[in-house]
Formats: structure tokens, C-alpha cells, sequence
């Protein structure tokens, strides 16, 4: 919804940009309804779905932590199993442990490999059948595992930040842009009319918004990573 909401304001200062240089209301009015649909029904539920994975991941991370250090404790996978689970706070992932809560620790644990999509939740798999077939001491086992997650969440967090940096740089340079332009319309306010009947100046107009929406667009792609055709998919909430 924050995401939608975000997008919704950047398409009514779109619009109203337009409206602004151009002095046309159908102008603004339909910049507005492209950014409206495009950024609302595509370019946001990207970047939802993309929030969504990260958490996910950061979820399964806490949980296989949370697992095998209580394991190693307890040497119980029902007790391990309850600690992981009491790390991890999303409501999707409490409905799911409700429904499963029949189970044993070894079929709960597989059964939300389809929840946890990380790269590293099957290794977590292969060691706890490793352990509960062979045994041994549970640390050593799991060493490379928990080393490799460790590994992984910390190159996460580094790149979140990064990437925080690059939204961050990208909406400033786009809102620097626009108040550039609302301010040519004022500072040159003795040329302007004159331009307003020029063909060539709302031409150069328009291609600056639809060059901004296809910036919107490339940068979602990178920033998210997900191809185009996923955005059509139902919103996860």
C-alpha cells in the first residue's frame, strides 16, 4: 500500500508538472494517467514484491540461526523448531505454522521450504538430515552453513544500503529535474508564451515526461531485479 500510495503522488506531481509547462489540462491529464497505471500497476508492486523477497530471505535467516543454535542446546528438533519459529513474526508465516502444527519437526521444517525462498534454506535441509540420520555434534555439522548465511546476510545488508543510496540519488536527481523545469516556466516568463505555440516546445515537453517514465521503468527493473512480465502477477500484501 506504501508503495502504491508513493506512486500515486509521483503521477499527480507528473501531471500537475505538466499542466504547469505546458499550460494544457488534457496534457497534464494524461501524463497523469500514464504515470498513474504505470507506476500503480507496475513499477510499485515490483517494488512490493521485491521488499517482500528481502524479507522473506531476512526471516530465513533468523529462523535457521535460531534453529540450529537451539538444537545444539537441546539436541530436540520440536524444541529447536518452536525457538525458530518464536524469531520470526510475520502473520503469513504464523498461518502457515498453524496449519502444520501436526507434523514433525522434520515435515514442518520441509513443508516451509516452499514459504522460505532462500538460496540456502535447501543446505539447511540437507544438514538437519544429515544430523537427525547421523548425529554428531551439531555445530560442526552445520559450521559451513552457518557461515555461508552469515556470509550472505551480511553482503545483503551491505547492498540494501546501497541500493538505498541509489533510490535515494535517483529521486533526487528526477526532483531536481522537475523543479528546474517548474522554474524555467516562471524565470523565462517573457519567452514563454512565445514558446507555448511552438509545435516543437511541447514535443520536447511531452519526451521529457515519457523519458522520466522510461527511466522509472529501467530503474525498477535493476533496482528490483524482477523481469517485466512478473508485475502483472497479484500484489502480495
Amino acid at each position: 500500500m506504501k508503495n502504491r500510495l508513493i506512486a500515486m503522488a509521483v503521477s499527480l506531481v507528473a501531471g500537475g508538472l505538466a499542466y504547469l509547462v505546458l499550460d494544457d489540462l488534457y496534457i497534464g491529464l494524461a501524463v497523469a494517467g500514464v504515470f498513474l497505471l504505470s507506476t500503480v500497476f507496475l513499477i510499485a508492486p515490483a517494488f512490493t514484491r521485491y521488499q517482500r523477497k528481502a524479507a522473506i530471505i531476512h526471516q530465513a535467516y533468523r529462523f535457521v540461526n535460531n534453529f540450529i543454535v537451539s538444537l545444539s542446546i537441546t539436541n530436540s528438533g520440536e524444541t529447536a523448531y518452536a525457538a525458530a519459529c518464536e524469531g520470526v513474526s510475520d502473520p503469513t508465516f504464523k498461518e502457515i505454522t498453524a496449519r502444520i502444527d501436526t507434523m514433525s519437526a522434520q515435515e514442518r521444517i520441509e513443508y516451509l521450504a516452499s514459504y522460505f525462498d532462500a538460496p540456502f534454506y535447501p543446505m539447511f535441509l540437507s544438514v538437519y538430515s544429515i544430523y537427525s540420520e547421523q548425529g554428531g555434534d551439531c555445530l560442526t555439522v552445520a559450521d559451513p552453513l552457518l557461515k555461508e548465511i552469515t556470509r550472505d546476510e551480511e553482503h545483503t545488508r551491505k547492498m540494501r544500503k546501497d541500493s538505498r543510496k541509489v533510490l535515494a540519488q535517483f529521486a533526487i536527481f528526477w526532483a531536481m529535474s522537475a523543479f528546474i523545469i517548474g522554474f524555467l516556466r516562471y524565470g523565462l516568463s517573457g519567452y514563454y508564451e512565445t514558446m507555448l505555440h511552438s509545435k516543437a516546445f511541447r514535443i520536447i515537453g511531452v519526451s521529457f515526461f515519457a523519458i522520466a517514465l522510461a527511466s522509472f521503468f529501467i530503474f525498477s527493473r535493476v533496482y528490483t531485479g524482477l523481469p517485466f512480465q512478473v508485475r502483472f502477477r497479484h500484489e502480495e500484501k
